[in-house]
């Protein structure tokens, strides 16, 4: 018997009249525990997040949350029809260029968002109402303003970010399932949530600062972060980018271990009952790295090229990340950095220009 409801929302109209939707999968729980929402597949190649959700769907089933736990499975219809021969080019609009990921709304620096001043004077008299119920409530109702905007104001990307946003809004943790070009799975964290992220059994994590950058992620705890830290109160809501390794593959098998993470995560919430049998509970250490260490390495020529370690070791300084062979007859040319270093994202295609994103990599890194 099923536990849960499911939902579909109209997103987008095509050329041939055929409509799009996203599916939600909302499985009820105790209003008063904690709850959480998980999307995937923002970007159209990132698939491993919807096989993690698969197996969610499937647990809850048979293990109810304590909290109301909302999925959304495939969050972006268009970019995964969006191929090209065999490959998925889902990471950018098409028509216009814009990263998926970067067109959500800033609650904070709008004309139209939340004046967080007044905001603090309303919960410093208030003794009713909790900080939670104040600033969700201020936060749908923006949203809500911005969605009920006539469809000639904003393009599909923004409507789509809206229409997410506006679920997110409401869960006290939110997961954004990605998956990056060829990686080690790793997870970008807000620095507040130095304890809580190693239940996600991801040994890689990129420590990221209180700013917003079009993300979802960011568009869930900077209003959150900013709030607290005026009240000087701990924060009550966190929110992830979960890296699920390479983008275009799709494995059940590693689905398990990735879900399984992330329900562990939940059970320290509080959301979810304690796991039987028990797993792993939290990551043995992580490699902690801050954004500002997080370097992009770019090709220095064109050519085809051979990575010469895998990613998440550690690199001596000078030892070769890559070689890179120009033209057949030429000498090839070797990449390497005057630093340590671990390789956390690769090029995915062996055929390169010069200038491509050939490596991302931590500078700097402490281990937790």
């Amino acid at each position: 018997m099923k536990n849960y409801t499911h939902t579909t929302i109209p997103v987008r109209t095509l050329a041939s009249g055929q409509i799009l939707n996203i599916d939600v999968f909302r499985f009820e729980g105790d209003p008063s525990v904690p709850s959480a929402y998980i999307q995937s597949g923002m970007h159209g190649a990132e698939l491993q997040g919807t096989a993690v959700i698969d197996f969610l769907i499937r647990f809850f089933t048979d293990h109810p949350p304590k909290g109301t736990v909302t999925l959304v499975p495939a969050a972006n219809p268009y970019a995964l029809n969006n191929k090209t021969g065999e490959y998925t080019q889902g990471r950018f609009d098409p028509t216009y260029g814009d990263n998926w990921n970067r067109l959500y709304w800033d609650a904070l620096n709008n004309e139209d968002g939340i004046d967080i001043e007044n905001l603090v004077k309303t919960i410093r008299s208030d003794a009713q109402n909790s900080i939670q119920k104040i600033l969700r409530h201020e936060l749908t109702r923006k949203l809500e303003q911005q969605l009920q905007k006539p469809l000639t104001e904003m393009g599909y990307g923004r409507k789509l970010a809206l229409t997410l946003q506006r679920m997110a809004v409401e869960a006290d943790s939110v997961l954004d399932l990605h998956c990056a070009s060829h990686s080690v799975r790793h997870v970008y964290a807000p620095e507040y949530a130095r304890q809580t992220v190693r239940y996600l059994n991801i040994p890689y994590v990129l420590f990221i600062p209180n700013l917003f950058a079009g993300a979802m992620d960011e568009a869930v705890f900077c209003p959150w972060w900013t709030l607290s830290q005026k009240l000087s109160v701990p924060c009550p809501v966190e929110a992830y980018t979960i890296e699920l390794g390479n983008q275009e593959a799709y494995s059940a098998k590693d689905a398990r271990g990735d879900a399984m993470g992330i329900i562990n995560y939940l059970v320290h919430r509080g959301t979810c009952d304690p796991i039987k049998p028990k797993g792993r509970d939290s990551a043995e250490s992580l490699f902690a790295c801050r954004l500002q260490d997080y370097k992009t390495i770019y090709s220095p020529t064109g050519g085809l090229c051979e990575f010469s370690t895998v990613t998440g070791g550690i690199v001596p300084a000078q030892e070769p990340l890559a070689v890179i062979l120009t033209k057949a007859g030429n000498e090839k040319i070797s990449v390497a950095l005057p630093y340590d270093c671990i390789p956390i994202v690769q090029y995915s295609s062996a055929a390169l220009h010069q200038g491509v994103e050939l490596l991302k990599v931590f500078s700097k890194w402490e281990v937790m």
